[in-house]
């Protein structure tokens, strides 16, 4: 004989699960408005003075996701001018630039990256942001050089 369960239960956490997922579908177009919220308060924080360097880095990824490229790259050079050896605001600014389309400045930020710390330099070019910059003998030349100094 086959034993029958109640359905009343399983109904109910199927009710609560499919709330929680609706509840999460909506929350998702929240956050475009509130990265503008956060970079505005950012902002003011910055506008006030002295602003730590954490607060540049999260103001540039804020800026990094919403697609202000070279607005971001300027938050993260302020990173780097509080804390020069700062790996994650190398990479990001090097990333933004790239992103942000400005060839003479990627170029000279990739040049002096690759002579003061290669490695960093050949992890940047290797990244999927920065294949399509390759393509020009400047900075094919770059990498290349970025590799041989890695080695010594």
């Amino acid at each position: 004989m086959m034993m029958r369960h109640r359905r009343w239960p399983a109904i109910g956490v199927l009710a609560v699960v499919i709330a929680i997922g609706a509840f999460y579908v909506r929350s998702w177009g929240r956050s475009s408005s509130g990265d503008a919220q956060g970079i505005a308060e950012l902002e003011k924080q910055i506008s006030r003075g002295k602003v730590p360097a954490a607060t540049w880095n999260i103001y540039a990824q804020k800026l990094t996701e919403a697609k202000r490229f070279e607005d971001a790259a300027t938050a993260y050079k302020k990173v780097l001018e509080l804390e020069p050896g700062n790996r994650a605001a190398k990479t990001g600014a090097a990333i933004a630039l790239a992103k942000a389309k400005n060839e003479e400045e990627f170029y000279k930020f990739m040049s002096d990256l690759t002579y003061s710390d290669p490695k960093i330099a050949m992890d940047i070019f290797d990244r999927g942001e920065c294949q399509a910059w390759l393509s020009q003998a400047r900075f094919a030349t770059l990498q290349k050089e970025a590799r041989a100094q890695a080695m010594d």
